[in-house]
């Protein structure tokens, strides 16, 4: 979140404050959802390995 608020202060004059934090939002759970879904396919290759 500290990089958006960077961000906002920069580009704030062109953009809303709401646009921003929609953004911002988004952006953390894309990561969130993409971090999850790398912990999920490398539990399921070990799980494969130890069956294996």
């Amino acid at each position: 979140m500290e990089i958006c608020y960077t961000v906002f202060h920069r580009v704030s004059r062109k953009f809303s404050k709401s646009a921003w934090v929609i953004t911002c939002i988004a952006i953390g759970e894309a990561g969130i959802g993409m971090n999850s879904s790398l912990v999920y396919s490398r539990r399921r290759t070990i799980y494969n390995h130890d069956l294996s």
